[in-house]
This record gives structure tokens, C-alpha cells and sequence, in this order.
């Protein structure tokens, strides 16, 4: 999804989806959506009995 798709979603502008996303993105050590999506997916499975 883009960003100017979420913000049209949230009723926020693309400008603070990006600024969100990155600051999400910089507390989870991650470039990149993929790399978010791959951080919770290796978390998952180690919590996995």
C-alpha cells in the first residue's frame, strides 16, 4: 500500500505516514517494510514452543 493510500485511509497527509513509518522503521533497526515484516516474523517464531 502507498502512502498516499494510508493517508487518504487515516485522514493524515503521505508526508506523516512516511515520517511514522520511518521513525518505526529506526526503533526496529529496519530499513524498510520488508525488513519490519521480517523482524516480527523471526520474533514470532522464536516465542513458537
Amino acid at each position: 500500500m502507498r502512502y498516499e493510500e494510508i493517508a487518504s485511509h487515516l485522514g493524515i497527509s503521505p508526508r506523516t505516514v512516511n515520517t511514522h513509518l520511518h521513525r518505526i522503521y529506526a526503533k526496529l533497526h529496519v530499513h524498510s517494510a520488508a525488513g519490519a515484516v521480517g523482524k516480527w516474523l523471526s520474533r514470532r517464531d522464536s516465542d513458537s514452543p
